[in-house]
């Protein structure tokens, strides 16, 4: 779990102002095309800021401080959820364990991880296999948007991802 000083500094990074953090980093036009999100993020600073940005750029957004949350709330969304963008690393249950736990009833769905420590470092501790959507905190929004629309747009499905997913779970 990154430390006190890494989450402060991420929460400055992307928080300078809310305001300067949406304009600076903005996309210019907007990226959503009224997907829904579901939105898994431990840190309520972060979480109420992903949840605006998204929102601002089109896409529905359904945001859960954590995964038991998360999964209430995909349980009770009778709508397709096209996303989850969640943290790698929160108390209970982790990100990838969150995935494989809400791709058993949505199959479909898609997912960009996001953490404080680096894609190598998860995945050489067995946390995150390689090659998965990720983004490394602290990021701009634009950077952000940018790989949700990408991973959106992508012509894969996630089912590998799941899989080698659960190989890594215990």
């Amino acid at each position: 779990m990154p430390n006190t000083i890494n989450r402060n500094i991420v929460i400055h990074e992307l928080k300078k102002t809310e305001t300067e953090a949406v304009s600076v980093n903005k996309p210019e036009k907007s990226a959503g095309g009224g997907e829904t999100i579901l939105l898994v993020e431990d840190t309520v600073e972060l979480l109420k800021l992903f949840s605006k940005c998204l929102k601002t750029q089109g896409y529905r957004v359904l945001a859960a401080g954590d995964a038991k949350e998360a999964i209430s709330l995909s349980d009770a969304h009778n709508s397709p959820i096209h996303l989850m963008l969640t943290d790698v690393i929160m108390p209970g249950m982790n990100g990838p364990q969150l995935f494989t736990r809400i791709c058993e009833r949505r199959p479909e769905i898609k997912v960009v991880f996001m953490s404080g420590f680096s894609n190598g470092e998860l995945t050489k501790t067995g946390t995150l296999p390689a090659n998965i959507p990720y983004l490394g905190k602290p990021f701009s929004i634009a950077v952000l948007i940018r790989k949700i629309r990408e991973t959106l747009d992508a012509q894969t499905e996630m089912s590998h991802a799941v899989e080698r997913i659960r190989r890594l779970l215990p």
